[in-house]
């Protein structure tokens, strides 16, 4: 990704339903949590580069907007559930 681009242009990009999976996974590793949580909820964005966000990400708007995903899967809703709010297997609400 060129590193003369604004935050304002990666965060445009991000947000494109047609930027390729390996502009996102790239862009998904930048420091900026807005650029972040544009890949996340971009529909384009690979499942790995999701886990990715959802598990290692330290801020939480980007791992909330992994499970706004269109792309989201019952395992990461759970994961989700898990990390924040120590969702046990079998529990009711």
């Amino acid at each position: 990704m060129d590193e003369f681009l604004t935050v304002e242009e990666k965060i445009n990009i991000a947000k494109n339903p047609n930027t390729s999976a390996e502009i996102l996974s790239e862009l998904a590793k930048d420091k900026n949590d807005g650029i972040r949580c544009a890949v996340a909820m971009n529909p384009n964005t690979p499942e790995k580069v999701l886990f990715s966000l959802l598990l290692e990400d330290n801020c939480f708007s980007v791992v909330y907007d992994v499970t706004q995903n269109p792309n989201v899967t019952e395992l990461m809703c759970r994961m989700y559930l898990m990390r924040y709010y120590n969702y046990e297997e079998g529990m009711h609400w």
